[in-house]
């Protein structure tokens, strides 16, 4: 395989992939990559143009095959994985982190979005030493894709009112911050439960909706949901998470609680139709 590397906008696929699904592929590698260093390291992301031959294949796995691609490589110098963990690393809920830390759907979703485009995913792990993972996705020369349409859809389905948004992992905070900012809406942003309760007592005009993390440093999503109820009782409630729900919050989701629930990861869409949905849900009778 070889390719001269270029920028990512000249390197990206014009027609075979959506870019809001490769943006997520990117975070959720980058996610990835960051648990496996529980201690630090380093953490490469590189993209290049490169031609798979018959020669490449064997090293690539199974799904590879011969083409032009766009190669994605996100490289870390973390815990590593086995060849027991590394055969199961794509499939839906396999995590290896404790239980309590998530649903393990992130790599499952890599996957899908990369096969749907009509690429593959290739992984080279060494246990004490790191992983790199490279993704595949079609080369497609000819006009760009316009993206007018999707901004336009996204706009549809915005609004202008003001959101309290907590989320302690800063990738995914930025991310949301500008989806629902792109879409029209005021964005207050908060780190922690704490710095989100601050935020909602200091702020004097309306906070239409509280999108809270359910898991967070200091104060779950649900102890800030009552905090910041009773600073703005008119506010909405949205949680998103990449964890299972327990079965307590599973009840109240099921017997339409006064919030609802959106799970990570999810797309630019998914959000936005989840976030108007919420907004503008009637209140519960008295």
């Amino acid at each position: 395989m070889s390719g001269p590397r270029h920028s990512l906008a000249n390197c990206l696929p014009s027609d075979s992939a959506d870019a809001a699904q490769i943006e997520q592929v990117l975070l959720n590698l980058v996610v990835n990559a960051a648990e496996a260093m529980p201690d630090g390291g380093n953490l490469a992301v590189a993209v290049e143009n490169a031609q798979v031959g018959e020669v490449d294949l064997p090293g690539l796995g199974p799904d590879a095959r011969t083409g032009r691609f766009v190669r994605l490589s996100v490289v870390d110098t973390g815990i590593g994985m086995d060849a027991d963990t590394l055969s199961h690393i794509f499939e839906p809920f396999f995590t290896r982190r404790a239980e309590e830390r998530g649903t393990g759907l992130g790599l499952a979703t890599v996957y899908g979005i990369v096969a749907q485009a009509g690429g593959f995913t290739s992984i080279d792990s060494r246990v004490g030493i790191g992983t790199m993972f490279d993704v595949y996705i079609p080369r497609a020369f000819g006009v760009p894709r316009d993206t007018s349409m999707g901004r336009a859809k996204q706009r549809s389905v915005g609004g202008s009112e003001t959101i309290l948004v907590a989320e302690d992992h800063p990738q995914v905070r930025g991310l949301v911050i500008r989806f629902l900012s792109d879409a029209g809406y005021s964005v207050l942003a908060a780190g922690s439960g704490e710095e989100a309760i601050q935020l909602a007592d200091r702020n004097t005009e309306t906070i239409d909706l509280l999108l809270s993390d359910l898991v967070m440093p200091g104060a779950t999503g649900l102890e800030l949901m009552g905090r910041v109820l009773e600073v703005h009782p008119g506010a909405k409630v949205m949680f998103m998470s990449g964890y299972t729900p327990d079965e307590k919050l599973r009840g109240q989701i099921e017997e339409g609680a006064a919030f609802t629930f959106i799970a990570k990861p999810f797309s630019p869409e998914e959000l936005l139709h989840t976030v108007r949905a919420t907004l503008d849900s009637r209140p519960e009778p008295a």
